[in-house]
């Protein structure tokens, strides 16, 4: 659509050849994905662009295939007309034998009844009659798809603890297989290694599925401020579980998506990105009380080469220790949302001189959030910011497993309240 306004307006402006290649574009477009009605605007509008360069020949060949997808989309609309035609019929057909099993119901209670109570008897028989044949379409369409289930399924409906289990059972290895899709789209130990050479990182989604995610890139070209930088973000998305899960998946889809766009040559226009195309994504758009959903996020942009590291941040700070003290990178008081998109508003960009050795961590709320101790109060951000560098001596592996086992420890036997995710980098 966006390829057919540019090449209307080049044809507005009387500028043929860029209309007629941007025309072509969302021509090709347009037969990739089999949408006709696009099809046959970009025939119509080609030929109208043909007709005034004064290439009659190639304006008739489009008008004629403008003709001609319109006459298939009309076959189309006629097969489907056919088909809910026969579903019509098909239910007539059914009431009417309803019809005649609520006559024949009738007849009988008549001769085995009295007068007097026959009416009375009928309106009951025929009420009955009705309901247990809706109740039994009902039951047959459910379970049509799955025959094979149904012969368990009438034992179960004798047991309502089994019959939940089973429910329960068939929930849960949905999630189980949505957290296998979630996890692939993360990045591999191999691509991790790549990009960050020292790295660890935890990952611990409250429920099977996670709100939080991580994601990192390479850029070889000047898409951001230095030449060959590696890239990273740690992403907190609104909620956990399922919902959480939906909008990481929107999110990571998005930042890939932002890397490509040229634009995007620092991290504070990775986030301008995200901010604008978000509510596009989830067409919230002018309707700010259908979505409250969004993201916390930072991302973070290492030059290994002269060790600067650049980062814009919504809300998730970051850490920067040397291993004498912890500095605090403050981030940005403004979250990305689907329904609060400010253009007047950009997120700003940090830069630090890295020296050899220090590290960086980032982390969602979720490690901070957590209630546990003596008196199950929450371990709070400074507390953590304490344990970052009471630990930043030890190597990287030995260090994620002591924070993995004082998380674990200080949460003890209450319930994780968030999703988890906490990376450590260092230079």
């Amino acid at each position: 659509m966006s390829y057919q306004n540019v090449g209307g307006c080049y044809l507005k402006m009387k500028n043929y050849k860029p209309a007629e290649i941007y025309t072509r574009k969302a021509l090709d477009l347009s037969i990739q994905l089999r949408n006709r009605e696009q099809m046959m605007e970009s025939y119509v509008n080609l030929s109208s662009i043909y007709e005034a360069m004064g290439n009659t020949e190639k304006a008739l060949v489009n008008y004629k295939l403008y003709h001609a997808t319109s006459d298939t989309i009309t076959i189309s609309k006629y097969e489907q007309s056919t088909l809910e035609l026969e579903e019509r019929f098909q239910s007539a057909k059914s009431q009417k034998e309803i019809e005649l099993l609520s006559n024949l119901n009738t007849l009988k209670t008549k001769e085995n009844n009295t007068q007097k109570n026959v009416i009375k008897k009928n309106r009951i028989i025929i009420i009955c009659g009705i309901l247990l044949t809706i109740i039994i379409a009902f039951l047959a369409f459910l379970f049509y798809k799955n025959f094979r289930k149904t012969q368990k399924l009438n034992e179960l409906l004798t047991n309502k603890n089994e019959l939940i289990e089973y429910q329960k059972k068939d929930i849960l290895d949905s999630i189980l297989y949505a957290r296998r899709i979630q996890n692939s789209i993360l990045p591999q130990e191999q691509e991790l290694k790549r990009i960050l050479p020292k790295h660890f990182i935890i990952y611990k989604p409250r429920n099977i599925v996670s709100g939080d995610f991580y994601w990192l890139n390479l850029v070889k070209s000047n898409s951001l401020s230095h030449k060959n930088v590696s890239i990273f973000a740690i992403c907190d998305c609104t909620g956990h579980g399922v919902p959480g899960a939906f909008m990481s998946l929107i999110s990571y889809t998005l930042l890939n998506q932002v890397i490509k766009d040229p634009e995007t040559n620092n991290t504070g226009a990775v986030l301008n990105y995200l901010a604008k195309e978000l509510p596009v994504a989830l067409k919230s758009e002018g309707n700010s009380s259908d979505l409250r959903d969004g993201l916390d996020i930072a991302v973070g942009a290492i030059d290994y080469q002269s060790l600067t590291f650049e980062c814009s941040m919504a809300h998730i700070p970051v850490y920067i220790c040397n291993g004498k003290e912890l500095r605090v990178i403050k981030p940005d008081k403004q979250s990305i949302s689907a329904n609060n998109y400010n253009n007047q508003f950009k997120f700003n960009i940090k830069t630090e001189q890295l020296q050899k050795g220090d590290r960086i961590y980032v982390s969602t709320d979720g490690f901070a959030d957590q209630f546990g101790g003596p008196e199950g109060k929450k371990l709070k951000s400074k507390e953590l910011k304490k344990i970052l560098l009471q630990t930043h001596y030890m190597p990287l592996h030995e260090q994620k497993i002591k924070l993995e086992s004082l998380f674990d420890s200080w949460k003890a036997n209450l319930e994780q309240v968030d999703d988890v995710t906490l990376i450590g980098i260092e230079v």
